[in-house]
């Protein structure tokens, strides 16, 4: 999630201060200061959070609040954390001589607190949490390093019925937060040819192919069709 607000500069500010504060910005790094960024302070550290966080807990789900710096060896183990090593900043702790990373992603920790910590909690565990993240690099979507992650975990046997709640809490809480025109990508491979079954070949391999492209119209223009050769 991304909300983009333009301020007018403080009018105070001579051209060394400027300087800095692009150069904080060429860093992907940022400095929110309440009097000059009061839309953006606010959503990003109160009401984003709290929202989401709020609809999560009015489904039954736990709220959790891992460290921001675990030891490496921890936090990027085999699993959900062994994908964020490339993007995970590493620091030397002095005492223990022992190298820390501060997490790039809550979901690994999430993961290690549910397989432990509550691994006693009975199945299906609802987890919820938020936290700033650190990033090596921005994506395309949002080129900040520094960013606050807000999530919800639904830990438990592989169920549609878990799919489908996950997904319509999250898109309540986005809703909360008036995001709307959503959609939602389902990673599942076998998904397409599930739904794709008792078509002709030709009109299968035209909308693989808008499928492809994400080209949302011709999808429900040709799976119209799709739909009405099953009947």
């Amino acid at each position: 999630m991304v909300l983009i607000y333009y301020p007018p500069l403080p009018t105070f500010l001579t051209p060394p201060d400027l300087a800095l504060l692009f150069w904080f910005w060429a860093l992907f790094f940022a400095d929110f200061l309440l009097e000059f960024f009061p839309l953006l302070f606010d959503c990003l550290s109160n009401l984003f959070p709290k929202n989401l966080l709020d609809i999560f807990s009015s489904y039954g789900y736990l709220r959790v609040k891992p460290p921001l710096v675990e030891y490496e060896e921890t936090l990027l183990s085999d699993g959900p954390g062994e994908v964020l090593k490339d993007s995970t900043f590493r620091v030397m702790d002095p005492l223990s001589q022992k190298m820390l990373a501060l997490r790039a992603d809550v979901t690994a920790q999430i993961s290690r607190i549910a397989s432990t910590r509550l691994s006693h909690l009975s199945r299906p565990l609802r987890l919820s949490y938020s936290g700033d993240v650190l990033r090596v690099k921005g994506d395309s979507f949002n080129m900040e390093r520094q960013k606050t992650q807000v999530g919800a975990e639904l830990i438990g046997p592989k169920s549609e019925v878990i799919d489908a709640e996950i997904m319509l809490v999250c898109v309540k809480a986005l809703k909360s937060i008036n995001i709307d025109n959503l959609t939602i990508d389902i990673n599942l491979p076998f998904l397409r040819k599930y739904l794709l079954t008792g078509i002709s070949p030709s009109l299968k391999h035209t909308v693989n192919q808008y499928l492809d492209i994400k080209d949302k119209q011709s999808c429900l223009l040709y799976t119209s069709d799709a739909a009405d050769e099953k009947r």
